[in-house]
């Protein structure tokens, strides 16, 4: 999905796509340079990174490489430690980024790293392709406290979560949620048990709300898209076709 709301699902010889509705900004058809000119993506792994850099060699290098040719080098590295600081990366600017061969940052740290290439740029629209995946509680939930934070600055935070921890829950903002390929529920995410409630799936005490299994022809949970609070209300479904983003 998110592949798609990017425009980076291309076909190829072997693989064809179809995919059918309506993409609108503010009840505009956007082009796909517009798109690209609004959005940001961040994917799930980390592999793009290169180990012999350290974090703030690669943020420089991004920097010099993604940001306009108006810009001054000066500004560029300037632009680039200012966004290392905001992801507190600071601690471990000097340190190797690494792989499996070469011992460097954490997981976690990898996964701020990619982050912050993206947010070079300054994107209206941040997305990202599990940003807990593959972390630990601890670090999910700073994760999650991260992108929050990056909401409240003005920009348009979404990212698919599978399964995700209680504790997490309480971050999110506006709630997609998909059962089967279909949409079952999209509002508000403290809504989502009332909800539920109210149709005659009530939650459990104490079970966590990602990990509910309802009792009908659409049971399994199978994808959590999150828009964490921003300036605008994102992904409102029309006729379950129509995907429609509103100012």
């Amino acid at each position: 999905m998110l592949n798609i709301l990017c425009r980076r699902l291309h076909g190829s010889l072997t693989a064809r796509y179809h995919y059918s509705g309506e993409l609108l900004f503010n009840n505009t058809s956007p082009s796909d340079s517009v798109i690209r000119a609004l959005t940001s993506y961040v994917v799930q792994d980390d592999t793009a990174l290169l180990p012999s850099l350290t974090v703030r060699e690669t943020l420089h290098f991004a920097a010099i490489i993604r940001l306009p040719r108006h810009m001054t080098k000066f500004q560029k590295v300037a632009r680039a430690e200012q966004v290392l600081s905001q992801l507190g990366l600071r601690h471990c600017a000097d340190t190797l980024v690494g792989s499996e061969f070469v011992k460097g940052i954490s997981g976690g740290e990898k996964r701020r790293v990619s982050i912050a290439i993206q947010i070079l740029t300054d994107p209206k629209i941040l997305m990202l392709d599990e940003p807990s995946s593959g972390l630990d509680a601890n670090t999910a939930h700073g994760m999650m406290e991260l992108l929050q934070a990056l909401a409240k600055e003005g920009r348009t935070i979404i990212c698919t979560i599978h399964q995700s921890r209680s504790d997490l829950f309480p971050l999110f903002g506006n709630l997609l949620l998909l059962a089967n390929g279909r949409m079952i529920y999209s509002g508000k995410a403290g809504n989502m048990m009332e909800y539920f409630e109210g149709a005659g799936y009530p939650c459990p005490t104490f079970a966590n709300p990602a990990y509910l299994h309802y009792k009908s022809n659409l049971t399994l949970v199978t994808l959590l898209l999150i828009c964490v609070r921003s300036t605008y209300n994102i992904l409102k479904e029309r006729n379950n076709q129509e995907l429609v983003w509103n100012s």
